[in-house]
Parts: structure tokens; sequence; C-alpha cells
């Protein structure tokens, strides 16, 4: 619970800024959905020891696993060519602006979790581009 409530404060910030309220609340849900592939990606690194090599083998990772999520993935639009993972030491994600109609781009960084049994620590920072 203490999590969510940090990730929505982190989202106000920024939030606060975009334009009008469907600038907003297009760019909020894009938000989560960089969220679902950043506690997916954490989960698949701290199992694999590496980053997974696309949205597609996060999608089959979570059914896999039974992985529930509290906000649903948008998984055609997550596999679609607006939306990126490039992996090297750290995973960037990257939304276009308009990936979602009226969001704005976002990227993700993701620093290699911490990954202690069965508790995972995400290291991962949300960039909404102006």
């Amino acid at each position: 619970m203490r999590s969510k409530v940090l990730l929505l404060l982190i989202l106000a910030i920024p939030l606060a800024k975009a334009g009008d309220d469907a600038e907003r609340k297009a760019t909020a849900a894009m938000a989560n959905q960089h969220m679902v592939i950043n506690f997916l990606s954490g989960w698949y690194y701290c199992t694999n020891q590496r980053w997974p090599e696309s949205a597609k083998t996060l999608r089959k990772f979570q059914a896999s696993k039974k992985i529930s999520l509290p906000v649903t993935a948008q998984w055609d639009l997550l596999e679609s060519d607006k939306f990126t993972l490039d992996a090297a030491d750290n995973l960037v994600v990257r939304s276009i602006r308009g990936a979602a109609p009226d969001a704005r781009a976002i990227t993700s960084t993701n620093q290699p979790p911490g990954c202690h049994g069965h508790d995972i620590e995400l290291k991962a920072h949300l960039n909404i581009e102006d």
C-alpha cells in the first residue's frame, strides 16, 4: 500500500504540469502501463538474472507465473512500435507522444533490482516529457 501511495505522489507533480484534463488522464494511464512493464521486468530480472527481450516476453512470463496486477496490462499497446524496451546494464522503456490519444511521451529507466528471496526492490525512474 505504501508503495502505491508513493507512486501516486511521484506521478502527481509532473502530471500537475501537464496540459488539459484529457492529457493528464491519458498520461497517467500511460504511466501506469510503464509501471506494469517496470514491475514485471524487475520480477523477470530476479528470476532470470537478465532483462526481458520484449513486452511479448513479459506477457508470456506474466501468464506462466499467473501474476495478477492492480492495473490491467494493455498488451496490444505494449507490444506495438509505440512502446520500446532497450536492455543493456539498465532497462530503458519508452512510449512515444500519442502512444495513446493525448498521452505525453514517457521514458522509464530501470536499474537492476534488488533481489531478496520473494522481495524485489525496484529501482525505476519515470520521466514524463514536456
